[in-house]
């Protein structure tokens, strides 16, 4: 099994093991722990990531109730997530030595999938996910039309020039990819409608983390 597979058993089931990781990494943990049938051929790349899961507090997001993680699971794939996460984890020495063992009954080999070399600024940055407000800045971006999840949800998505840290939880990197997910709370359909693919515009975020755009002429 890897990270693109989906849970057969227990409370996860039928979630992707990659996001449970994101968002339970501990039921992971002792899974391959525990259990006699549960093992992983990436598990060494996994870990690498950061989950939004807070260790300290045994919950996702301090802040988030349980019941949204739904939102996560519907939406998305998790390699879309990897960069998301804020709180280290690393898998037990238990976990890890019978994954080793379970991989060997089953004539099973590491492996590394194409997502381990995904890098921060290949991610594509959903506003409405972040740990932490966007406030007191702006910058010109460029508006690269209406794009879908890997599951199908739409978002409007922009880039722009970061490389001297206007957003400093982003990537500081010249082609920074943020999204802004069609969601009804936050609907954007008649800013985004009167945006062209292709040219560049400015947002300005205040301090309470809302935002405006100017059109240019």
């Amino acid at each position: 099994m890897n990270a693109l597979d989906k849970m057969n058993f227990g409370r996860n089931k039928g979630f992707q093991i990659g996001m449970v990781y994101l968002y339970d990494p501990g039921y992971l943990d002792w899974a391959l722990a525990e259990t006699d049938h549960f093992f992983l051929t990436d598990l060494e790349y996994l870990e690498r990531f950061k989950p939004h899961f807070n260790a300290k507090t045994g919950y996702m997001y301090e802040n988030v109730s349980l019941d949204d993680t739904n939102f996560f699971l519907d939406y998305f794939s998790f390699t879309e997530l990897l960069y998301l996460g804020e709180y280290d984890f690393k898998f037990s020495p238990k976990a890890k030595q019978e994954n080793k063992k379970k991989m060997s009954r089953f004539w099973e080999a590491p492996f590394k999938p194409s997502w381990a070399d995904l890098r921060p600024e290949d991610q594509v940055y959903f506003l409405q996910l972040f740990h932490h407000p966007i406030t007191n800045c702006e910058f010109d971006f460029i508006y690269m039309g209406q794009r879908r999840t890997e599951r199908g949800y739409p978002y409007y998505l922009i880039t722009f020039d970061n490389s001297k840290a206007i957003v400093g939880s982003l990537p500081h990197c010249a082609n920074c990819k943020m999204a802004f997910l069609k969601d009804p709370e936050m609907d954007l359909s008649d800013i985004f409608s009167k945006l062209v693919e292709g040219d560049t515009y400015r947002i300005t975020f205040d301090n309470d983390s809302y935002f405006s755009f100017k059109l240019y002429d």
